[in-house]
């Protein structure tokens, strides 16, 4: 079910995004820490959302919904995608550039792009390396696309300013005690970015609708495999 959680996904992206830009984990927990009111002396460096570049990796639906949310914010939106034609990126207000182009110019980066041999680790010591210098890295997509350990040490350095998960690399089963998750600059939330209760309603009704298009003999909505054929009769499985 591919269309089911897009606006959730787009909309706790931008979540992530703000609370990284802003800074939320130390801010909302500096006046606590300190004992007082008054702390802008000491938080990190905070700057304006609007004017920064944001590259979005991957310009399906989701990819696409955020672009279009970030761009209201007055960010300036760039994007790769090797599958997504130009006319598509552009009505989501998206210039396409080069993946490695978009990591070392975007402000942001924000993964929205499948896990696939040829992704793992897509984010790794190279391509932050390669990155602006105070990046800010949103990954709402697969835990896979980013090397963790790349990560915290890019933290570490300074050379990241902060990270917005909220998927991690082995789930369901991924291993929380990570360096990298006691980091400030870091917020992690648990695969999440899907749930609404409109969601789960959608799942549930659309999975349904493609079980009666496949025993009514109808072609799915959603083919994995394209070449497929002979879709069966009415009936063919009511013995099972």
């Amino acid at each position: 079910m591919p269309d089911y959680c897009v606006d959730e996904v787009a909309d706790h992206t931008l979540m992530l995004l703000l609370a990284a830009a802003r800074r939320l984990p130390t801010v909302a927990t500096a006046w606590r820490t300190a004992g007082r009111w008054v702390v802008t002396d000491l938080l990190p460096e905070i700057h304006r959302v609007r004017g920064r570049r944001l590259g979005v990796i991957g310009l399906g639906r989701i990819g696409r919904a955020v672009a279009v949310r970030a761009r209201a914010l007055g960010l300036d939106v760039v994007g790769s995608d090797p599958l997504v034609p130009d006319d598509l990126a552009r009505e989501a207000g998206v210039q396409l550039v080069d993946l490695d182009e978009l990591v070392a110019t975007s402000d942001i980066v924000t993964l929205h792009c499948p896990l696939t041999p040829g992704t793992h680790h897509l984010i790794d010591d190279r391509r932050l390396a390669a990155s602006a210098r105070g990046l800010i890295l949103i990954n709402a997509s697969r835990g896979g696309l980013v090397d963790l350990d790349a990560l915290d040490a890019a933290i570490a350095s300074g050379h990241v300013a902060a990270a917005a998960l909220d998927v991690l690399e082995g789930e369901p089963d991924p291993a929380l005690d990570h360096p990298l998750f006691e980091r400030p600059e870091v917020l992690v939330t648990p695969h999440v970015a899907w749930y609404s209760i409109e969601a789960r309603r959608d799942l549930a009704l659309l999975a349904a609708d493609e079980a009666l298009r496949f025993l009514r003999g109808e072609r799915p909505r959603n083919v994995v495999n394209p070449d497929a054929r002979g879709a069966p009769s009415p009936g063919t499985l009511s013995g099972h």
